[in-house]
C-alpha cells in the first residue's frame, strides 16, 4: 500500500511538472515544448489513476480509462488543428467520445430514483442549457454550415455531460460528487474559451492558451479524483 502510494504521488509529481510546462510553452509560445509536454499529460493522469484503482475489473475504471485515451488522441490532433482543418475535426470528435464516455459513467452512478419531478430536473438543467445555447449563438455567425452542426451536438453534449454529473449528488459520497462536479464545469469553461478564441474573429483573451490548458487539466484531473472516490467507496 505504501508503494502504492509512494507512486502515485511520483506521477503525479510527473503529471504537475508536465502541466507547468505545457502551460509555460503556451504562455511564451514555444511549439516544441508543447509538442513535447502534451502528449504527456493525459498518459500520466491515466498512470495515476490506475495505480489509486485496485478493482481493476471495476466497468467505471475501464470506461475512465477509455475517456482518457479518447482525450489524448485530441490533445494530439488539437496541436495541428492551424495546419489542417482536419486535424480540429478529429480533436473534436474524440472529445466528443470522450464526453460521452463521461456522461455514461455519471448515469450508471446513479443508482436510485432521485425523487425529483420534471420541473425540479429542468431547473437543475436550465443555467447549462442557457449558458450553451448563448454561447453558441454567438458563435453561430462566426461558423461555417458544416461547424454549425458539429459545435451545436458538441455543445449539446458537454452541456449533459455537465448536467449529469450534478445529477451525483445525494448518489456517491459528497466529496465525490463535488470533484466531479467542479470538473465538469471548468470543462464548460476551458471548450467555451477555446471556442470563442478558435472561431471569432479579433476577438482577444489575454492568454488564452493558458486559460484553456489550465482549465481543462483542472477539469480532467478533477473528474479523475472524484471517480477514484467512487470507485475506492464501492468496492
Amino acid at each position: 500500500m505504501d508503494e502504492l502510494k509512494s507512486q502515485a504521488k511520483l506521477v503525479l509529481a510527473l503529471f504537475g511538472a508536465a502541466t507547468l510546462a505545457n502551460l509555460f510553452s503556451k504562455y511564451a509560445k514555444l511549439f516544441w515544448l508543447e509538442q513535447v509536454s502534451k502528449p504527456l499529460l493525459m498518459p500520466l493522469l491515466m498512470i495515476f489513476f490506475f495505480v489509486q484503482i485496485d478493482n481493476k475489473k471495476n466497468p467505471t475504471f475501464r470506461l475512465t480509462l477509455a475517456a482518457l485515451f479518447c482525450a489524448w488522441v485530441g490533445d494530439a490532433a488539437l496541436l495541428y488543428d492551424k495546419t489542417n482543418s482536419l486535424f480540429f475535426l478529429a480533436g473534436l470528435s474524440a472529445f466528443l467520445v470522450a464526453h460521452l464516455i463521461y456522461i455514461f459513467i455519471f448515469r450508471s452512478s446513479v443508482v436510485s430514483p432521485s425523487g425529483r419531478t420534471w420541473s425540479q430536473i429542468g431547473l437543475d438543467a436550465f443555467p447549462f442549457v442557457a449558458s450553451g445555447a448563448i454561447l453558441y449563438g454567438y458563435l453561430y455567425t462566426w461558423l461555417s454550415f458544416e461547424m454549425k452542426i458539429a459545435v451545436f451536438v458538441y455543445a449539446a453534449v458537454i452541456v449533459l455531460m455537465v448536467y449529469m454529473a450534478l445529477q451525483r449528488t445525494g448518489q456517491v459520497s459528497s466529496q465525490s460528487a463535488k470533484w466531479v462536479y467542479y470538473g465538469a464545469f471548468f470543462f464548460i469553461i476551458s471548450d467555451g474559451c477555446l471556442a470563442l478564441d478558435t472561431f471569432v474573429y479579433g476577438i482577444n483573451i489575454p492568454y488564452a492558451g493558458v486559460v484553456v490548458m489550465l482549465t481543462y487539466l483542472i477539469a480532467q484531473f478533477s473528474i479523475v479524483r472524484g471517480l477514484i472516490l467512487e470507485i475506492e467507496e464501492r468496492s
